[in-house]
């Protein structure tokens, strides 16, 4: 019998970038409508829970966005994404500590990854310690030139 997983995973790929197309073309809407539909079909849908948070965040709801990025984190605690804009989330909360506990998590999992030093860099810019700021923002653009060489 044919197994239909790889269809349905296709189908909520498509989903996730047609939400992301979305909410990148400024329809916040139909991209929350996008990522709320495939939550009907799969309420652990990691990607589309961190949409959620992501579009949360950027509409300066940052309860809901806390709310979508813990849930994507106990779906998986190694999601990199979610690490980040929960990062972000905290940091814009003031909620230094917790910032610094997720970054460190992604730091320890993807430590080339010149996306968290750069948001490491805002976190430390943000508590005033401005040579660890510049070294983490160091570390950013060494990584992605070594990326693009």
């Amino acid at each position: 019998m044919k197994s239909i997983e790889p269809t349905i995973k296709r189908d909520y790929s498509d989903n996730i970038s047609k939400g992301e197309r979305l909410f990148e073309a400024g329809k916040i809407e139909e991209a929350i409508q996008c990522f709320e539909g495939i939550l009907v079909k799969n309420l652990r849908n990691a990607e589309a829970l961190n949409n959620l948070g992501v579009i949360s965040y950027a509409i300066g709801d940052f309860e809901s966005a806390e709310k979508f990025l813990l849930k994507t984190l106990s779906i998986n605690p190694n999601h990199i994404r979610a690490l980040i804009n929960i990062a972000d989330v905290y940091r814009q909360s003031g909620r230094f500590n917790d910032a610094a506990r997720h970054l460190t998590t992604a730091i320890e999992l993807e430590s080339k990854n010149p996306e968290i030093w750069e948001c490491l860099s805002n976190f430390y810019k943000d508590i005033g310690d401005h040579e660890q700021a510049q070294t983490a923002r160091n570390n950013s653009t060494m990584l992605k030139q070594g990326s693009t060489q």
